[in-house]
């Protein structure tokens, strides 16, 4: 296990605001100087954000979530996020969750076949089984569902990483399609430099703010993968004050402790806890050299 899984929990949610954080009325790719830090700094949750943490506190509550009227499968991916996080160990759970919220929230069909594609990515990163050689060839190689319009622009994706196309060659092939891309050149943007936080958000932000859903999408993925300590330090800084930031960080804790029975509202608080070396069942292995009681067969 490379990071603790509460560092990827609140390195996805941390990074998904990040992204919203970058989605402001400006163009050109980040430069990580003043007006990158003010943006950050100077955050105020955008109605996304808001609606994020709402289903992230509805998980922690027990609660359902609000109905939202939305457009497009990128939109509902990005709210899912928190319910990925949840059940990411256990896929079976993960999809009777999403189609149980595929009926709340009144999806058709293509949506719900996209954001179980989404969630299915993101479990790799979760459980630390992602080949960032061929991000998007061994997804592929692994999905079990029928060949939707998302998982043919993802094939396509594939070849254009293998031939070294560049990040504006692929919006161009994207913009011809008839279907929302924000998805796929979310993934394309995390595929190209899957270890640097700082660059994936970098590139999805290339356009902005026609890429909005893309940067916030971006920053789930670069952040799930690098965790909170991939995220740059002077970043980090910036976040430390903020209570936004804190917020979103606190529920992140919170959804851990859920995830692991460790939370019980009323009588222990998510501060109070430390969840250095959870994760889900196969992804702490054993040691040969280390001689311990607990690891023998």
């Amino acid at each position: 296990m490379r990071y603790s899984l509460l560092s990827r929990f609140q390195g996805t949610l941390l990074g998904s605001i990040i992204g919203d954080a970058l989605t402001i009325e400006q163009s050109g790719s980040l430069t990580n100087r003043q007006d990158d830090w003010c943006d950050i700094f100077n955050y105020h949750p955008s109605p996304w954000a808001n609606r994020l943490t709402q289903v992230c506190r509805a998980i922690n509550q027990s609660d359902r979530p609000e109905q939202f009227k939305l457009d497009n499968s990128a939109e509902w991916a990005y709210l899912t996020v928190p319910i990925v996080l949840f059940y990411h160990d256990n896929k079976l759970l993960l999809r009777q969750e999403i189609e149980r919220l595929a009926r709340y929230w009144q999806w058709s069909a293509d949506i719900l076949a996209d954001v179980l594609l989404w969630s299915d990515i993101f479990v790799l990163i979760l459980k630390e089984k992602l080949d960032t050689n061929n991000i998007i060839e061994q997804f592929l190689r692994g999905v079990r569902v029928e060949e939707t319009p998302l998982w043919q622009l993802l094939k396509s994706m594939a070849s254009w990483l293998s031939e070294g196309r560049s990040l504006e060659q692929v919006k161009e092939q994207l913009s011809s399609k008839t279907q929302e891309y924000s998805l796929p050149l979310s993934l394309y943007c995390f595929s190209s430099t899957p270890e640097n936080f700082y660059l994936a958000l970098s590139r999805a932000a290339g356009d902005r703010p026609r890429s909005r859903m893309v940067i916030r999408l971006t920053g789930a993925l670069a952040g799930g993968y690098n965790t909170i300590s991939g995220i740059p330090i002077t970043w980090r800084k910036l976040l430390a004050q903020n209570a936004e930031y804190q917020k979103i960080k606190q529920e992140g804790t919170i959804l851990l402790n859920n995830w692991s029975g460790g939370y019980q509202r009323g009588k222990l608080t998510a501060a109070k806890t430390k969840q250095k070396v959870i994760a889900a069942p196969g992804i702490i292995q054993t040691r040969s050299s280390l001689r311990v009681i607990s690891q023998q067969e």
